[in-house]
């Protein structure tokens, strides 16, 4: 296809792609719903954003520019998506973006790739992020990645009826936990909650999938009660969001 070279967006090879693979793992593999299998790029003032959601969970992540960006919202193929990570390098050589009305090319340099664009509407995500915070944790992103690694292993990946547990002992400590026929898991990492105690069940993957991924040691888990999601964020900025829904009991 032939895509015309207008309207352009050109970032630093590196960024986009360490924002796709932030973001890849939350686009659904649901055909029924074509449109969440992809991730929406938005580009408004100075800020480019990502995001992603499959329904169970919600992956956002942003940057901010020097320079202001060409003002473009599109969606493109999550499969897409992770083809351009694979040609692009980690260095601050731009890649060039053109999107036309059905498709988009993203342009390295050396590397060209075409891909369709998907149409349709994508999901509000703002209605699925809770305004309301009634517990707030901060601890390290390695302890909880560590933690929730060793609960799942007594997990099979296809049991999601054997969720992990998350449950605050006391101010300064969470614990993780897992039991199934395989035997059980708890441990115990330092925290600092403010706010109410939390016990709330989730799949052990899609906190491994975000966790992996968070480019720093420090983040806050926001919870708006123990049946609504949880929201894992920088302690500042808002470089990145990740939102995971609790498994009903």
């Amino acid at each position: 296809p032939i895509v015309e070279e207008a309207e352009q967006l050109k970032v630093p090879q590196r960024v986009l792609k360490d924002m796709i693979s932030q973001t890849i793992f939350a686009a659904s593999n649901d055909e029924n719903r074509p449109i969440l299998n992809g991730i929406k790029v938005i580009a408004q003032g100075h800020q480019l954003e990502l995001i992603a959601i499959d329904g169970f969970r919600l992956a956002i992540r942003r940057e901010e520019f020097e320079e202001e960006l060409v003002d473009l919202s599109f969606i493109v193929p999550a499969k897409a998506m992770k083809e351009v990570a694979g040609i692009l390098d980690p260095t601050d050589n731009p890649v060039k973006i053109y999107p036309s009305h059905n498709h988009i090319l993203f342009d390295t340099g050396s590397v060209k790739l075409v891909s369709r664009l998907l149409q349709g509407d994508y999901m509000d995500y703002h209605k699925v992020v809770p305004n309301e915070v009634m517990s707030k944790i901060l601890l390290k992103t390695k302890d909880m990645y560590q933690a929730i690694d060793r609960a799942s292993l007594v997990i099979n990946v296809d049991q999601r009826r054997f969720p992990f547990t998350l449950k605050s002992e006391n101010q300064n400590t969470l614990s993780i936990s897992s039991k199934t026929d395989i035997g059980a898991v708890h441990e115990e990492i330092a925290i600092e909650l403010q706010g109410e105690n939390i016990d709330a069940d989730y799949n052990p993957k899609y906190f491994i999938d975000v966790l992996q991924n968070v480019p720093i040691e420090d983040i806050s888990l926001e919870f708006s009660g123990t049946f609504g999601p949880c929201l894992i964020k920088p302690l500042e900025g808002n470089q990145f969001l990740y939102l995971v829904l609790p498994l009903r009991r």
